[in-house]
């Protein structure tokens, strides 16, 4: 592995991130790039603005009462907008998972979990399971949940487990899930 030379191009590309008007962006520069502690008031502060940023609040806006974003009925479709979407970009832009809302979407999609393995997608899939073939199941969807999920805190849920319990059986001699 290269190591990383900060030289000039370094702090000059550091404090154009620190510029920008995204609280996410300013705090994974700290804490990824920077190596801010968890508990530095600096990167506190970046992480408290990030509900009130405007890409946040815009998804956040658009979560129905339910819990989940565009149609209750489907956690995937409309690709980009639906639950696992939003929940996946929110992680990212690093939310925390006590926000109520991250609470009320994750467990909405938990919910649509109950009556299987815990893997994508589940039994009752609109669009006759998955366009017709639930021998079609997909692994990705169900990694980046539990990924996403771990992110949110939800690590230690016999729920997100399962998930990767169901991810480690499924595995190919390969080590893929091709």
């Amino acid at each position: 592995m290269q190591q990383v030379v900060k030289g000039e191009k370094w702090t000059a590309g550091v404090s154009w991130l620190m510029r920008q008007d995204s609280p996410s962006i300013r705090y994974w520069t700290m804490k990824d790039l920077l190596g801010y502690a968890e508990n530095d008031p600096e990167l506190s502060k970046a992480r408290s603005e990030i509900p009130d940023s405007s890409l946040v609040s815009q998804i956040l806006g658009e979560q129905r009462d339910g819990g989940y974003w565009a149609e209750a009925e489907d956690c995937y479709w409309p690709k980009w907008q639906a639950t696992v979407w939003n929940l996946i970009l929110l992680a990212e832009l690093g939310l925390q998972g006590d926000h109520s809302q991250v609470k009320k979407g994750c467990e909405f999609f938990l919910k649509t979990m109950d009556a299987q393995d815990r893997s994508w997608p589940p039994p009752e899939y609109p669009d006759g399971d998955l366009r017709g073939y639930r021998l079609v199941w997909e692994p990705c969807v169900t990694g980046n949940m539990a990924r996403t999920l771990v992110e949110f805190g939800y690590q230690d849920d016999p729920r997100v487990i399962e998930m990767f319990e169901w991810l480690v059986r499924t595995q190919f001699k390969d080590g893929g899930w091709n």
